[in-house]
Formats: structure tokens, sequence, C-alpha cells
């Protein structure tokens, strides 16, 4: 995906070439062709619309000339409503946007078109024709899709202000027919199949850096024979190094050959030559099918063998048929047979000895069976004195969450039953697990943590008791949540105009913490929080925001983005190595008040209309007003004389009278905070 959106970022800086704001000595409408799609003509790469005009310009008016003339065609501007707006782009566009936006409703979505006019702003949604159209910026014209060879059309595009008249006027031409794509031919490159699904892959060696969107149809053709069908979904090309891939999987019947080969193209639409084509038969190898209800009947003459046909399987070309006195092992191969059989009698016998069989499936290319034997028969009487073969083929998967085990069946006649065993990864001792199993599966219902790695492994148990050594040993771990031990709390105090946040280790109580999430809301009246559920799960919903974007391994961070004279809540979560988070630490709140400076080089002096006060302009720094405040001798408390910008750097009292004591302080202020005081200052007039 990030390959991709490479590729169509590249791609954007053809596309957004802009006629809007160019020199007047630019006369050329930028203009694409396709033969499938038709042609495309790009004005701005942002929004023009009455209510989005940029350098006067309001709106788009298209005109084409096709030989017989130019003739209007429609004049592109963004609408002023929402519901015109969203009729244009549609609405997969229209959802796609309150999604990647994460907008509430609808008019939230379309407050957010009218504040935001940059196509830069709107991510993989700025390469939508149709959302480009609503914002005014591009057109399609349909029309001209298929236009034969040796044709053209040409284009002109006036850019209207306001009240109609044009602004500029632009022109361009576009060619017909269909340009091939010469990028050279994908070649086979791997091939991968099972019994449900095929995956292939293709190269191309461009032979310089490619910088187009490239994609691929597919075609594909069932069962070996008849027409190749074009695929519904292309497949979007990978780089690698010199190379481009494109990789194709499917879920498909088994046992059916298909083939595939792909023909790439470009965005327009333009193709290159078909591919090597790849031939899959949907078949696993490593699990080839089982024989079954094999018998083994004693005759005067030898040991009759049988077992069900195996059927029409093109992969499967054999049986093969193996001997031994001794189930345990020390089998030998007596012989091969076609895949077409499903009897054989064995001769080479002597009365009363306990013959054992085992039967291994023969596939293409000498592939046989890799996981064991596809069917076992004896015709001994009864064992009362061996030990049960053990169980083999034993494999594990989550089902729902839960560790759900398999295994191939023992082919002794008298096995009883199976017996599932677990342990902690790690520990040598199994313990029994389940009652005695008739079936070859078992699910571990136990409610453990998805933490611990557990060991598994299964018995057979024959009539006489006889247990069986253990099957090959699966590892698997639950997928069950657990969520991390969150820190017990979190000291916050102000430095200067910087919040710093230090809190106690979380890997003391819980081993896997590998590091910290901070989130910081301003102070709410409530402070409930559900401790099942994760911090980010509830971030949205009781305000907090995300802080760091990269896990912290410390247990200290500091959060200077903070505005003063407000208060601030923090919560800290932690965050295992299995990428879990836990819920909130408990909260800390701290108000971001700033100390006040007092400065002493603000001054007062007697002058001609009254007592001038002045100060330095260092003495606003951070302020929006300043305010000076005057008290004469004797009276208690000082009352606020007038109040000035910031800019201003000194103020005349006028309303002195002669022969009076005042007092002056200065005070630099932004809303009701006071950032700097002056120290007292006294005057006779």
């Amino acid at each position: 995906m990030l390959t991709l959106m490479k590729r169509m970022y590249c791609l954007s800086l053809l596309l957004m070439l802009v006629v809007v704001g160019a020199s007047a000595q630019e006369a050329t409408l930028p203009v694409r062709y396709s033969f499938r799609d038709g042609t495309y003509l790009y004005f701005a790469d942002r929004a023009l619309g009455p209510d989005a005009p940029y350098e006067k310009i309001t709106a788009v008016r298209i005109s084409r000339n096709s030989g017989k003339g130019p003739a209007r065609l429609v004049t592109v501007g963004r609408p002023t409503s929402a519901s015109a707006f969203r009729q244009i782009c549609g609405e997969s566009a229209w959802s796609q946007l309150k999604l990647i936006k994460t907008l509430r409703d609808d008019n939230a979505a379309w407050e957010y078109i009218r504040a935001h006019v940059l196509l830069s702003d709107y991510g993989t949604l700025s390469f939508d024709m149709a959302f480009r159209q609503a914002m005014g910026s591009a057109y399609l014209d349909k029309e001209a899709a298929g236009l034969a060879a040796g044709k053209s059309w040409t284009y002109q595009a006036e850019l209207l202000d306001a009240t109609g008249l044009v602004v500029k006027t632009v022109t361009g031409t576009i060619a017909g027919g269909q340009t091939p794509l010469a990028i050279g031919r994908a070649h086979r490159h791997r091939t991968f199949a099972t019994d449900s699904a095929v995956s292939a892959q293709w190269y191309i060696l461009p032979g310089k850096p490619y910088t187009g969107l490239l994609m691929a149809d597919v075609y594909r053709q069932d069962a070996g024979k008849g027409p190749y069908k074009k695929l519904a979904s292309p497949l979007f090309a990978v780089a690698k190094g010199d190379s481009m891939l494109f990789y194709v999987h499917e879920s498909v019947r088994p046992g059916a050959l298909y083939r595939y080969y792909i023909r790439p193209t470009d965005d327009l639409g333009n193709a290159a030559q078909p591919s090597d084509t790849i031939s899959l038969l949907a078949v696993d190898f490593a699990s080839l099918p089982l024989l079954r209800n094999v018998q083994a009947r004693d005759t005067a003459n030898g040991i009759a063998l049988q077992w069900a046909p195996i059927g029409d399987l093109p992969y499967v070309v054999g049986v093969e048929i193996q001997r031994s006195r001794d189930a345990r092992g020390d089998y030998v191969v007596i012989d091969t047979v076609e895949a077409s059989r499903h009897t054989y009698f064995d001769k080479q016998v002597f009365p009363d000895i306990p013959y054992y069989y085992r039967f291994r499936t023969l596939a293409l290319k000498g592939r046989e069976r890799n996981a064991g034997y596809t069917g076992y028969a004896t015709a001994s009487v009864k064992n009362t004195n061996r030990n049960p073969d053990p169980p083999y083929g034993l494999r594990g998967t989550l089902v729902k969450g839960k560790v759900h085990l398999r295994w191939q069946p023992v082919p002794d006649t008298d096995v009883y039953g199976y017996y599932v065993y677990r342990s902690v990864s790690g520990s040598d001792r199994l313990e029994v697990l389940s009652n005695g199993l008739q079936t070859t599966e078992y699910t571990d219902t136990s409610s453990i943590g998805g933490r611990t790695q557990y060991v598994y492994g299964v018995k057979a148990v024959n009539r006489n008791s006889l247990e069986s050594d253990f099957s090959n040993l699966v590892t698997m771990r639950q997928s069950v949540l657990q969520l991390p031990q969150e820190p017990a709390g979190v000291n916050a105090w102000l430095n200067n105009r910087t919040v710093v946040l230090d809190w106690p280790s979380a890997a003391r109580a819980d081993y896997a913490v590998a590091g910290y999430t901070v989130y910081r809301r301003e102070a709410q009246p409530a402070n409930t929080f559900d401790r099942r559920q994760s911090a980010a799960a509830q971030a949205v919903a009781l305000k907090f925001v995300l802080l760091n974007r990269a896990l912290l391994t410390t247990t200290h961070f500091e959060d200077a983005g903070v505005q003063p004279a407000k208060t601030y809540e923090y919560a800290i979560a932690s965050v295992d190595a299995f990428g879990a988070e836990s819920t909130f630490s408990p909260f800390a709140r701290i108000a971001t008040t700033v100390p006040v400076r007092v400065v002493s080089t603000c001054t007062v002096r007697k002058v001609t209309a009254g007592v001038e006060v002045a100060w330095e302009p260092s003495f606003t720094t951070g302020a929006a007003t300043v305010t000076i405040y005057r008290k004469k001798a004797g009276e208690v408390s000082y009352q606020k004389t007038a109040s000035v910008a910031r800019q201003v750097t000194s103020y005349v009292d006028k309303t002195t009278r002669k022969g009076t004591l005042y007092s002056y302080v200065i005070s630099a202020e932004v809303g009701v905070q006071t950032l700097a005081r002056s120290e007292e200052k006294n005057i006779r007039y």
C-alpha cells in the first residue's frame, strides 16, 4: 500500500498542473486523454466556486471543438450547498470524507469542505475525479472516450469572475487513438497452490523507473479448457528493487486446473503485451487424500487388501504398499499399483504371523504425501500386549479466539480413544486436559491469558488401557485480550510554560510492559472511565488527545503545547510487548498559571499635560494590552486609569492635580492574566 501511495503521489504531480494563478504567458490548458475514459481537464489544485474565489476566479466555462466549431459543454464550480456538492461527488466519496476526517455528520462534512479549499487537505480523495469535479477543479469529458486515431479535439477553458466576466482563456488539444503501454512483457516469477487457493506472481523490468500508476487486468481459464475470462478486480503493481511485481491470489475449487495471464495497463487504460501464462493445479501436495475403508482380510493363500476407489484425481498417479511384522516400524515397500486400482493380494506371507500394512499416495513428479501415510491395515488378531502407535499430524489453529486441535487417527483396530495434554511453554511436564475422546479434534475452551504460550500433545489409548507415546507437539497462544497494568498515578507540575509529567513504572507490576502513551484534555467535571477498556478505545468519548505518536520507554514527559490560564488533566496508559494498551491511570489535574514578572525599568515624570508613564517594549512580551493603575496618597487600593495596546510604550495621565502625591503601577496583561507588573512608582505633581 505504501508503494501504491508513492506512485499515486508521483502521478498527482502530473495531474495537479493548474492554470489558476498561472502567468499571462502560459496559455495551455492541462489535459490528458484516455481512450477508455475520455478527456481529463485540470484547472486548479484547489476549490473554485462562488464562495471559494481565487484571484477573482469563481468558475470555469468549458467549450469543445470536435471539428464542427466550438460548442459550450459546461460551467464548472464548487456548489454553494451541501446537497448539490454531494450529488456531484457521489455517496462513496462523501462517506469516505467523513471516515478519513472523523467527521460526525453531514453538517460537519460540509463545514470542513467550506473551510478547506486545497485538494492536498483531502488525501487520496484528491484522486477521485467526481470529487474533483465537485470541488470545481477539474472535469471529465466522457464523450471523448473511444476517439479514433487521427482525430483531435480542442478544448477552451474560460476562467470567470463572480460577475461572469472572463479573467483568462486557455486551450488544450487531445489526439484520439489508443496508445500502447511500452513497458515490456510481464514474465512468470513465483507460484504457489494448496487444495483451496492458488497464488501467482509476474515481474516486469521497465528499464527505467516507472512513475505512473501501473495496473493489470487478470484473465483466467477454468478447468484447463475453454475461454479466458477477465476478473472483476485489477491488480496494482508493487515496486521491488528494479522490478515491478503483480500478485494474484484466489480461493478456488480443490483439484481443478487454472491458467492465468495478465495485461498491464496504466491509469488511462493504455495496455501492454499479454504476460506469460501460468498454470496452477489446486492441490496441496503435502496433504494428499487419505485412503478410505482400508481393510486387510486373511484368505487361504494370502492376505487380501482393499480400499475405497480414489476417484478421478489427475494429480494422483499411484499407491505405494508397505508391510512390516512390527506396527512400530521396519516397513518395506512390497509393491506400487496404479491409482485406478483399489485391491491388492499379498501372497508372500507365512501362516499364523500378524502383518501390518501402510499405504502412501503418490502424486505428480513423485511428490508423495510428506506428512505421513494415507492408510493403515492389519490382518493380525486383536493385540493385547503392544502399545498403540502415537497419533500423528497434530496441528493447531485459532477458532473464535480458542485453540482448536486436530490430528490424524491411529489405524490400530483396538484404539479406544485419545487424551489431550497441555503444559506451559518451557515446562517438561504435560498434564491431561481432556476426557477420553472418540473424535480426532478438540477445542481448549479455557479462558487463559493471551500472553502465555502453551504446548499441546495427544496420546492414543487402546481398550486394554495401554497408552501410546505423545504425538508431535504444537505450541499455541490463545487470542484472549489481556490489558497490561496501567501506571498507579501521574505527577504533574509546571516549569515556566511547560507541564512536566512523571509516573511510577508499571513494569514493576507487569513484566510485559514495553512503554507508555500520554493523553491530555481540558479539565472536565466527571473523571469516570471504564477500567475494562483500553485508553485509546475511550479517548474520543472522554475528549482526551494522544500526545506522543512514538511509544515512550521512559516514565517522564514534557508538554510544551499548553496555553496559559487553562486547567488540564493528564492520564498515562501502558503498552505491552504484544501491542495491547492498558486503561487510563488516575488523572492528574494542573492549572497553567504563569508567574508574574516584576519590572523596575518603568518610569514616571511630570510633563506639561500631566504625568507621563513610560516602559520599554520588552515589558509587553506576550501581552495583549498594557493597563495603568493609580492611587492618591491616603487611598487604600489602586484604580484602573487607562488601558492601551501592546505596541504603545507610554501614556500621559492628564487628570492629575498640582500638589498631589500619586502612586502608579503598570501591568502587561493577556485576558484576565497578568504577565508582568512594574514596581510602584511615586510622583508629586
